[in-house]
């Protein structure tokens, strides 16, 4: 009985800290996270832009209908066929209400809600299909400005002081 009885906590137990760690689900049919071949060709219709894939295939299995996912670091090229492979990701975008409203700020077109993505990390196919470069944060950018006038290889921005030019 004592046995049964220690089973089953250790059982509860497991399930909380599984509870505790549950990653959400993706659009494309897995928990966010999970490295993914995926196949398609991108998407042309409504307000896309250039970087929405329609996703056919998934590891190699066909899907019944093509779900679309944008991805994040790479424009696709027009009419060609793409199998990349990476994960899903998300984030929070928008505003939430009622910041919005405490602070008086109009509401963003888009609402407060987890939107999700695909990183690629590398490209199958067509050649030369490569990722963007990662976006330097602003403080990353006046270290590396700061680096190069230090080389003598940028002259200094306005003033010659050595201190970033004001931003517009």
């Amino acid at each position: 009985m004592r046995t049964l009885a220690a089973l089953a906590m250790l059982c509860s137990l497991q399930f909380t800290a599984y509870a505790d760690n549950d990653i959400p689900q993706g659009r494309l049919g897995h928990p966010l996270g999970t490295y993914l071949t995926i196949e398609g060709v991108r998407a042309e219709t409504g307000k896309v832009g250039v970087q929405t894939l329609l996703v056919d295939t998934i590891n190699g299995k066909k899907l019944d209908q093509p779900v679309g996912i944008w991805i994040d670091n790479v424009e696709l090229p027009e009419g060609q066929r793409c199998i990349i492979r990476g994960y899903e990701s998300g984030k929070m975008i928008g505003l939430p209400f009622e910041v919005a409203k405490a602070e008086n700020i109009p509401l963003p077109q888009a609402g407060w809600q987890f939107f999700r993505y695909f990183m690629m990390t590398s490209a199958v196919q067509p050649q030369g299909l490569s990722k963007k470069p990662e976006r330097m944060s602003y403080g990353d950018r006046l270290r590396t400005q700061r680096d190069e006038m230090k080389k003598g290889e940028v002259e200094p921005p306005a003033g010659g002081d050595g201190k970033p030019a004001p931003q517009p």
